[in-house]
């Protein structure tokens, strides 16, 4: 098997355009790329709620953005902050790109600049969310465009969910000698030097799939002054509980963000 479909698995499309229709609060939303020639529409799932904060979620490369949907829903419902899932190249309804670490990267972009430029969403209400999720190696890069996306911009914070250094590490990790097969892709610990933005890293010292020492690594490199990280001393890579692993950590930690915030305003 050729190693960009152990990266880019792209499964079955697990929805199509008329799936979210008629469901309160939810929509299908089409984001141009006006920079590309020729121009061309990223698939985004926009889950709405009654808050002014914003997650851009990106979710793991062995799903889509309908099979992440239980997900996100549940995140929207139990924290109430609006989120949009973005596709990536060749997965779900989105095939008129190929997979890659350029295209994501560009995708990216043009996701977080129509957040802040057509929805006139201001930067200090975004939250960049990245996650990897899968139960196979080199399946799922969530948070890499969550890392890049931090490194050239400045959002209110970064959430990484079992994040690693890069594919090559990964597969350092599992494979060893076949490693240096792989390129030096998805390389998250190169940009974290340059995000500024406050960070919270999420991992389970359980995880045989991507060993938590990587997210200790990526956290140490982070350039961020307001970084946290809580890694679970029960949860490996799949098997979390929603509560005390996931939505305690993140409330926590933006209310924390939030505090800080105002305290230096008051300050000015």
């Amino acid at each position: 098997m050729q190693l960009n479909n152990l990266i880019f698995p792209k499964p079955e499309p697990s929805y199509t355009k008329t799936t979210f229709n008629n469901q309160k609060d939810i929509e299908l939303i089409y984001v141009r790329n006006k920079h590309s020639k020729p121009q061309y529409e990223i698939p985004c799932l926009f889950l709405k709620a009654d808050s002014d904060q914003y997650i851009i979620y990106f979710h793991g490369n062995a799903e889509d953005i309908g099979s992440s949907f239980d997900f996100v829903y549940t995140i929207r419902n139990s924290m109430n902050i609006n989120i949009i899932a973005v596709e990536y190249p060749g997965y779900g309804i989105y095939t008129d790109k190929k997979p890659s670490q350029s295209q994501i990267e560009q995708d990216a972009q043009a996701v977080y600049i129509y957040c802040q430029i057509i929805m006139k969403i201001p930067e200090d209400k975004i939250i960049i969310f990245g996650r990897y999720t899968s139960k196979q190696q080199l399946r799922s890069i969530g948070t890499y465009p969550s890392c890049f996306i931090a490194s050239i911009y400045t959002p209110k914070a970064l959430l990484l969910f079992s994040p690693f250094t890069s594919i090559k590490a990964v597969a350092k990790q599992h494979f060893n000698v076949l490693s240096f097969l792989v390129k030096d892709q998805f390389d998250n610990l190169t940009k974290a030097p340059s995000i500024r933005s406050p960070c919270l890293v999420i991992h389970g010292k359980k995880d045989k799939l991507i060993s938590y020492e990587q997210a200790d690594i990526l956290y140490k490199r982070l350039g961020s002054q307001r970084k946290q990280c809580y890694y679970s001393e029960f949860m490996n890579h799949n098997d979390f509980h929603f509560t005390f692993d996931l939505k305690e950590p993140i409330v926590d930690f933006l209310s924390l963000i939030d505090q800080l915030n105002k305290m230096l305003i008051k300050n000015i």
